[in-house]
This record gives C-alpha cells, structure tokens and sequence, in this order.
C-alpha cells in the first residue's frame, strides 16, 4: 500500500531533477494546473448535480472533463516524450474546456474563465507558438459566446456591459500570455546560464584537480631521491657531524612533505573530492602511535605530555570511523600545542559523550600562550595564525586548524575551543564513532606461504622506474630484503621481464615513456592467466596518490601502493606482508591522510 502510493505521488508530482529544472518545472505547472482544473470542475459538478435531469449532457460533460484533468498528470509523468506529452495534455484540455464553454454558449461561464489559466500554463510549458494557439482558441471561444448571447439573458442582465466582459476576458488572455511567455524566456535564459556556470566550474575543478595531481608528482618524485638517499647515508658509517647534516636534509625534505600533503588536503576539502572512509578500528593502536611521536617532541622541550582514556571510554573497545583522518586531526592539534607551549604541559583526553557514547569526545589542552578573543575569531581560516610573528618565530603555513575544521566538518562532528592569552588553549571535538563487536583473530600464515619462491633464499624482485635515481633509491632501501634485486626502465620491459621469469614481488612506477604502469600491471596479469602462473605482488611506488588513481590501481590489479618519498618502514612492512602471502589491497596509513 505504502509503495503504491508513493508511486502514485511519484508520477503526479514528478522529483527535482538538477539536470532538467526546465522539465521538471514544466510538468509541475502542467500537473497544478490540471489538478485544480479537475478539483475546480468536480466541485461545481457535484454543486449543480441537483439540475442533472434537466441538463444531463452538461453536467455529465462537466464530470467527464475533470476527470480528465485529474487523471492528466499520468500522461504528463508518463514515459513518453515530453514534448508530445505536453501537447497532447494541453490541447486535450484546453480543448475540452472550449467545448464546454461553446456547449454552455454563455460568455459568463466558468469554463470560460479557466481558459486565461489555461493560456498562461500551455504558453509557460510550449512558449510563444503554442501559448499563441491557445491565446487565439480562447478570443475565438469568448467571440461565438458573445455572438450568441440569448436576448432573454441580456434582458434578465441588463446592468451588465456584455461588451466590457467580453473586452475584459480577452484583455486577461493576452496578459497573461505576454506575462507568460517573458517570465519563460527569462527563466531559459536563466536555466542556460547556470548550467554554462556548472559546466565552467566542472572544467575548472577538473583542471585544479589535474594540476594538483600533476604538482604532486613533479614535487614527489624528486623528493624521492632526497630523502631516500638521505635516509641509506645515515644507515652508513657517518661522524657526528656528518649524522647531523644528514639529519639536517631528511628534516627539510619532511618539512617540505608535510607543506605539500597540507595544501592538497586543504584543496581537495575544498574541492569536495576528499572523502572520509569508515573502517573499524582500535583506538589504543591510533593512540599509541600519536604518543610515540608527540611524547618524545614534548620531551626535547621540557613539557609533561599525558595521555588520559576516560572512563567509561574503554581503549581496547573496536569502533567504527577513519582512524587515518582522526590521526590527522589530533596530530595538528598536538603539533600545534607543542609548538606553542614553552614551559609547562601537554594534555590529550579521550572519552565519551555523556548522553552518547557511540561519539568519542578529543580534548586537547596545553598551558602555551594562548590566544585572543580577535585571533580566535580567525584562527581556523586557511593560511592564518595568530600573529604575523607567528610563522616567523615558530614556522608553519597556517594550514593546520584549517584542515582540523574541514574534517571535523566532514566527519559530522563538533569542534569547539577555549583560550586566554597566556594561560593555554583547551581545543574540544566530538566525532561520531559506534561501537562494534570485537573482530575475530586472523588465522596465522603458514609456512608454506609465507616462503619466497626464489630456491636461493632471497625473493626476486623486479623494480620498475624511469628514473635512475628512484630505481638506486629502492634498491638500496630494499637492502634488508636480501633478494636479487632486477631492474626495468618502462612499463614495456616490465611486461617482458615477468613474461621470461617469475618475480616473487614487482615495484611498479606509474608515468613512464613507451608504456605506464597501469597498462603494464594489467598486461602482467592477462599474461600470468594465460599461463597459469599464481599472481606476483605489484605495488605501485609512484607520486600520483589521489584518491581517484589509487582506485585505478587497485582495479588494474595492483596490490598495494606506496608514496614517493617511500619511507623505508612502510616499505619493508607492506613487502614482507605480500611475501608472506597477504593479498588485500594495502595502503599505508601515512598515505590515507593524503589520498
């Protein structure tokens, strides 16, 4: 019953349509107009039903065309065109009610009187051609009643002027056909300019998003080679000063990183292209991890960083959320009350809503410098902090906060802050987060998974790139894997190096000359089907790390993907994982903040 009428609603009164507001706009006047025509003329059919033995034609007549107009919107709605749905529903009644009005052969009719709305609606739904027809039917209507006026009606009526109705009727149908037939060439013209707007805005959004993707990559792939490198000199046997030089440059390369990852963040937010993706997970993991690192800043400071679960907020409890995107909030906030607090403490709460407790509270709270009414007024605008000292003293682009909001926003949550200038700043966020049963344990690997299949002891690996400088810079960080390391230029000699031997495990890069690695992982895989081979773990170390090409990856049958500049842990952990036999698509958690 419920489904029956909401399909009958459905076909009545048909849904808004962004891509077709003209349409949609039209079948709702059609279906209006149609419905109070109908309702109008059921009304005073039912109010004359007492005359039907003396004029049963009329009044069975008039029963007839409401039920027209009321059972109209269906063939409005229906699954024809919309042209000749509006043609014919139109003419139909617009013709009825001409035959009703020239059966009543009486200018002060009520049928007569519906033809003025019936001209604005024809004319509103078809323009200037079709409202003309109608326009013209109804003056022709109005003149035979004029013309055929009974004496008798003109005697019973003499204080009314036939003439002044006559000229008043046809007066209002040419109104309301000008009215109409502007008011629907200025809502086309409108309609046209905001889809013109829509598609420039579409275009342009595209060419950000492409010019993002490209900036990441150019920026990325360099990076790369000074990090990587970076990172392989300081397993080396360096001097003290050298370990400080080398330290140097690997904390400028993160610092440039982190720029980087906080602008395209803060585009794609706004862009609306960065979505939030719900997993279960533990908090106490995501907790530890921020800990780890924010602890041992505060330290180097001489500020008490403390952690606090509060009851009745259980640490081990599974929930449901992005921990990636809930990292990402509470390590800026954390950042920043480390930055900023000279002397004192460092405080992070985790708890629970009162009323709710499938929404986690995150408080914040340092004893710093605080802020000013003024520049708490400001402080979550991009590029912005709070004195033009600020970034001059302590660093930072002023990106933080302002991504902090955005993501709170995204998540559904609530993000409030407190602060006085010289006593600290206290920042409090709800998020939604249900709890979920525990998860089973995962079964261990065997074994007999978990062994290369290369009989020397270490795995074969197959390194693709382009470039000289990332293929030494894997190389040299894949060390610890002990294999036989191969490498390939393009995604051409890829395919040909798979095709004449087995690899226990391929890092693939993706833009590269002759063939990309999207075309060649697909490629290797038709081949390995071909030859009933088991598949041979691909990942993709590549700077293009939008989220829309990492969804390309996984469908082109890549098995993890790794960001440039590749970090060394995750390197080994996602490697030594697919040897060992997992084959779930993986993403690092550093790279879900910037997917």
């Amino acid at each position: 019953m419920k489904n029956g009428l909401a399909e009958l609603r459905r076909r009545y009164w048909p849904a808004r349509d962004d891509n077709a507001r003209l349409r949609v706009a039209s079948e709702r006047a059609l279906t209006a107009f149609c419905l109070l025509a109908g309702l109008a003329g059921t009304a005073i059919s039912i109010m004359n039903i007492e005359y039907f033995e003396e004029f049963p034609l009329l009044i069975g007549n008039s029963f007839a065309i409401s039920l027209v107009c009321l059972g109209a919107p269906l063939l409005i709605n229906g699954y024809v065109g919309f042209k000749t749905r509006a043609l014919i529903v139109g003419y139909t009644v617009i013709g009825l009610i001409i035959a009703l009005s020239v059966m009543n052969s009486q200018l002060l009719s009520p049928s007569n009187l519906l033809l003025i709305p019936a001209v604005m609606t024809i004319t509103l739904v078809l323009g200037w051609r079709g409202g003309a027809a109608a326009l013209a039917a109804a003056i022709g209507t109005y003149t035979y009643c004029y013309a055929l006026l009974p004496a008798e009606l003109t005697a019973q009526l003499a204080s009314v002027d036939f003439t002044t109705v006559m000229a008043a009727l046809c007066s209002s149908a040419i109104f309301v056909f000008v009215s109409a037939g502007v008011y629907r060439n200025e809502m086309i013209a409108s309609v046209e300019s905001i889809r013109r707007q829509k598609a420039m805005a579409d275009d342009a959004n595209a060419a950000k998003t492409e010019f993002l993707a490209n900036m990441s990559h150019e920026i990325r792939t360099p990076m790369n080679g000074v990090l990587g490198m970076a990172e392989v000199l300081s397993e080396s046997g360096l001097d003290a000063d050298q370990r400080k030089y080398v330290q140097t440059i690997k904390d400028s390369g993160t610092l440039l990183l982190a720029t980087l990852n906080d602008i395209l963040d803060l585009s794609k937010i706004e862009a609306r292209e960065l979505a939030i993706d719900p997993v279960e997970f533990d908090p106490s993991e995501m907790i530890t991890s921020l800990r780890r690192t924010h602890s041992l800043k505060a330290s180097e400071r001489g500020l008490e960083f403390t952690v606090n679960f509060l009851a009745p907020m259980s640490p081990t409890a599974r929930r449901t959320g992005d921990p990636h995107r809930i990292s990402q909030i509470l390590h800026n906030l954390l950042s920043n009350a480390v930055k900023f607090t000279e002397t004192g403490s460092v405080q992070l709460e985790i708890g629970t809503k009162a009323d709710d407790p499938d929404r986690i509270v995150l408080t914040v709270s340092d004893t710093g410098r605080g802020m000013s009414r003024d520049q708490l007024a400001s402080v979550f605008d991009p590029f912005v902090q709070a004195e033009r000292s600020t970034s001059r003293e302590y660093g930072g682009t002023g990106l933080g906060l302002a991504i902090v909001s955005r993501l709170v926003e995204l998540m559904e949550g609530t993000l409030d802050v407190a602060s006085e200038t010289g006593r600290g700043t206290r920042f409090r966020i709800e998020l939604p987060a249900p709890r979920v049963a525990a998860a089973p344990a995962k079964p261990a690997a065997s074994a007999e998974s978990a062994a290369p299949s290369n009989d020397t002891g270490g795995p074969a690996i197959l390194i693709v790139d382009d470039n000289m400088t990332n293929r030494m810079v894997l190389g040299a960080l894949l060390r610890p894997l002990e294999g036989q390391v191969a490498f390939a230029e393009n995604g051409s000699e890829a395919v040909d190096a798979c095709t004449a031997r087995a690899f226990d495990i391929v890092f693939m890069d993706i833009r590269m000359p002759l063939m990309d690695g999207v075309e060649a992982t697909r490629r290797i895989r038709a081949m390995e089907q071909d030859a009933g081979r088991l598949p041979a773990p691909v990942i993709a170390h590549t700077a293009n790390v939008m989220e829309h090409q990492i969804a390309e990856y996984e469908a082109a049958g890549f098995n993890a993907v790794l960001a440039k500049p590749v970090k060394q842990d995750e390197l080994l952990e996602v490697s030594k994982g697919l040897l060992a036999g997992e084959r779930a698509f993986q993403i690092p958690q550093s790279l879900r903040r910037q997917a």
